[in-house]
């Protein structure tokens, strides 16, 4: 994953998916799991970043347009 450049958030779904089938399906050693692991639950919280503050934009626009 490339932290450098502006993250997608259809991007970061999609690599949270392909993590998980890798975990699913893989036979992978508990070593590589947890690594796996730790990427899975980097991706979530960016998933969770994006969302919210997409959610705070709506919000704004929201208020800015209340009579």
């Amino acid at each position: 994953m490339n932290k450098t450049k502006k993250i997608r958030l259809e991007d970061t779904f999609k690599e949270l998916s392909d993590l998980v089938c890798k975990l699913e399906n893989d036979n992978v050693d508990i070593d590589k799991m947890i690594e796996l692991f730790k990427e899975g639950m980097l991706l979530t919280k960016l998933c969770e970043n994006k969302l919210k503050e997409a959610e705070n934009k709506i919000n704004i626009l929201l208020d800015k347009n209340k009579l």
